[in-house]
This record gives structure tokens, sequence and C-alpha cells, in this order.
């Protein structure tokens, strides 16, 4: 079943089928981009970035502990004796699994639909269990990480898909977005464009990855 999101890129991509005139009257409808899009960053690339787009697994910083991020699940294991520690069910794909600065609690992010238009960031308190919804992004989220004092927590997405639609409704290039969020209240802090030298794809991927905010 198609998300929301997912149905406003159809509609997007009809509207890019007709003539100028017909889009120029008439304005496109989609999601709701939170910046502004005349302050998106162009960033430079980092030429000792080696960790790969979309990351799946991540070692915790004491190094005593595995995550796995994967369909429909979460778990984390026991480094010494890959022991199986937590397990949690997630409703889509997650990714970006993330430990925080005091190794109490787990982020991660769930892609909505198939084509990953939407990510629902989540944390994921380890001890008790409990799993709570922190806030949401456009595009799949490709890297999250806590301040140091674990307070905060910022989500990096690449649009792909996405990046149709925001033309369309911003008139601009916008190749993906950095979110920052309050832990306790899931406030959303922070919203910033970003733009890319191109669209990003699985062909140029590996190309442009570096230029993604770290």
């Amino acid at each position: 079943r198609l998300s929301r999101c997912s149905v406003a890129i159809a509609v997007g991509v009809a509207l890019l089928a007709m003539s100028g005139s017909d889009l120029h009257a008439q304005k496109p409808e989609g999601p709701e981009f939170k910046f502004d899009p005349d302050k998106a960053l162009i960033f430079k690339p980092d030429p000792n970035q080696s960790r790969k787009p979309f990351s799946t697994q991540c070692l915790s910083s004491d190094g005593k502990m595995r995550a796995e991020a994967g369909f429909r699940k979460v778990s984390v294991y026991s480094v010494p004796d890959d022991k199986l520690l937590h397990e949690v069910a997630t409703p889509n794909r997650a990714a970006a699994p993330t430990f925080s600065p005091d190794l109490k609690t787990l982020a991660f992010a769930d892609y909505v639909g198939n084509l990953g238009v939407e990510s629902v960031i989540y944390t994921l308190e380890l001890e008790t269990g409990k799993q709570t919804k922190i806030g949401s992004c456009y595009g799949p989220i490709i890297r999250l990480a806590f301040s140091g004092d674990g307070k905060r927590l910022v989500g990096a997405s690449v649009y792909g898909l996405m990046a149709l639609a925001a033309k369309l409704q911003l008139q601009r290039d916008i190749h993906g977005e950095v979110a920052v969020f309050d832990v306790s209240s899931q406030n959303d802090l922070l919203r910033m464009a970003y733009v890319l030298p191109e669209s990003v794809s699985p062909e140029n991927a590996e190309k442009w990855f570096r230029h993604v905010p770290t």
C-alpha cells in the first residue's frame, strides 16, 4: 500500500509530464518541507569518509555491543560471544542504529514505504525496552548521531526520488535534509536543507557520498 508521500511523488512525476504552461498554472501539492530552501547548505566533500552510505550496523564505543538493523527488527548482540541481548520489532525496514554516549539507549530510523520516502526516528532504552518516537525526516536517514551529553539527536537524510517533489514544490534543487531533535521532549530543534553537486542515484551514490554531512 502506498504511503501519502509515495502518492505525492507519483503526482509529481505526472506533473513533470505536463507542459510548461500547465506546470505554471497549477501549484504542485505534496509533502510539507520544514526548512527555508533559500538557505540550503552545500557541504564540502570529506576525503576521509569511508563509511557506507546506508549504515545497518553499529559498534558501541566500548566495543562490547553490536547493533544490527534490518527488515522489521533491530537487534543488539554481545561482541565477545555474539549473544543476543536485545531485539525490537520495527514497522518497516530499520537503518542507522546508533548508541547513545552512555550506552543505555539505541537510536534507529525506520523507512516508510517501499521507496523510503520518509524516515521515522526512534529510541530504544536497552534496560527497560521502552521505545519512543523522536521525529521524522523526508528521505531515507543514512546517519544518526547523539550530542556528547546524549540530550540531542541529529539525523541526515538523502532524498533520492523525494528530490523531485522538492523541486516541484520549492523550485530549488534540494537533495537532503538535516534535522536535530531534543531526545527528552521530542521537540524539532532545527531543520536544514542541503544540496549536492547532483541528485544521488544508485549509479553515482558512492561518488557523491563524501559530500553528505557527517
